[in-house]
């Protein structure tokens, strides 16, 4: 990336399966004070424009296929239209489209703006000590983006110290990993999980990685892996326990889970029959289900898990450590907090909390992170 032109500030995008490339890429990423951007590669090309065209990236690195289901799709296609829009719109600021194999074929990097295979790109090192940037706790380093449902994806620009804090708190403390665990959470390069997943390499937990249908080739693919590798803290969503559940899978009859410690479930509210149905049918009494609620927006939660608390279904535990959630009225002229009363309300975080957004990326990105008052 050095020999690249790449420097602190540059921001470096991916279009990528969850692989060791992938973890590999966004840690030389952050070594060099640059920041990291990733997009799934089932994303089609115009998602992925109105993701990077925000933010500008000096390289891409895209895979040059995926599989899911059993089904390999070949990208070259779409990555020669995304890359070609990209170029219309980032100009020579796209130093390159860095091509990483993963169907094995044979791509025309001709029809690719400044196109290159991975091995091409790696052979520009010089041999050099590495040299790891020192950068402050605000230095900018991940950029993630909202679904997009209203208008495009905002893209929303997160610190390094203040993801690593909070990912080191929501882990170790709330989740109770330790660094002679094994995480396994299944999740993809678009969701702000993949991002958190990478951080808990700062916990110094191992770390699996599974790309592609949780449910291919057979749907106790992901139990399989959990018990080959004895994964310790294991993420999944309230859809994946629900399938599992309408299968009539039992996973503790049917694997040993000895070593597996912690289950998170997330995306979701996790629904009050999944508890009875987790504790009462499915999984050792033993394990801490852990309902958690944040967002792309944190990176984190703001109610969570804790191994000093009982669990009650149909309830996330408590807030997150550092963050003063409360629930508001918001159908009153002043807000106020219902959140002693048991009524439902919004939720909201009153107080800063370390890994607030740095702002908003692309164009009048400051000034909608920071409005000025009405009308003026």
């Amino acid at each position: 990336m050095i020999q690249s032109g790449v420097r602190r500030g540059d921001v470096i995008a991916a279009v990528m399966s969850n692989s060791a490339n992938a973890i590999v890429a966004a840690l030389a990423t952050l070594s060099i004070g640059a920041v990291w951007t990733s997009a799934s590669c089932d994303l089609g090309p115009t998602s992925i424009v109105d993701r990077c065209s925000q933010v500008s990236p000096k390289i891409v690195f895209a895979d040059d296929g995926y599989a899911y289901a059993g089904k390999l799709t070949n990208l070259s296609h779409r990555i020669s239209q995304w890359s070609s829009e990209l170029r219309k719109k980032n100009g020579d600021g796209l130093v390159n489209v860095v091509v990483v194999p993963y169907c094995a074929t044979d791509i025309d990097l001709a029809s690719i703006p400044s196109g290159c295979t991975l091995a091409d790109f790696l052979a520009r090192d010089q041999g050099d000590e590495l040299d790891f940037e020192m950068v402050p706790f605000s230095q900018p380093a991940f950029i993630l983006y909202s679904s997009g449902t209203v208008g495009g994806p905002k893209c929303i620009i997160h610190s390094m110290g203040g993801v690593a804090l909070k990912v080191k708190v929501d882990m170790t403390l709330q989740n109770d990993a330790r660094s002679s665990d094994v995480v396994f959470q299944y999740t993809t390069m678009s969701w702000v999980m993949w991002v958190l997943n990478f951080v808990d390499l700062s916990c110094g937990a191992g770390m699996l990685l599974y790309d592609g249908s949780p449910f291919h080739p057979r749907p106790t693919i992901l139990l399989e892996l959990t018990e080959q590798v004895g994964v310790d803290v294991f993420g999944t969503s309230p859809r994946y326990l629900s399938t599992l559940k309408s299968l009539d899978i039992v996973p503790r009859k049917r694997f040993d889970l000895s070593k597996l410690r912690v289950v998170t479930s997330t995306g979701s509210a996790l629904p009050t029959s999944m508890y009875d149905w987790f504790y009462s049918t499915a999984f050792p009494p033993s394990i801490h289900l852990v309902s958690m609620s944040g967002g792309t927006d944190i990176a984190g939660c703001f109610v969570g898990g804790t191994p000093l608390l009982p669990v009650y279904p149909g309830e996330i535990q408590c807030k997150a450590l550092g963050m003063s959630v409360d629930v508001y009225d918001s159908a009153t002229a002043h807000p106020t907090s219902v959140g002693d009363s048991g009524d439902a309300g919004e939720l909201v975080c009153v107080r800063p909390f370390p890994s607030q957004p740095l702002g908003f990326g692309g164009q009048g990105g400051l000034e909608k992170y920071h409005p000025g008052p009405p009308n003026a």
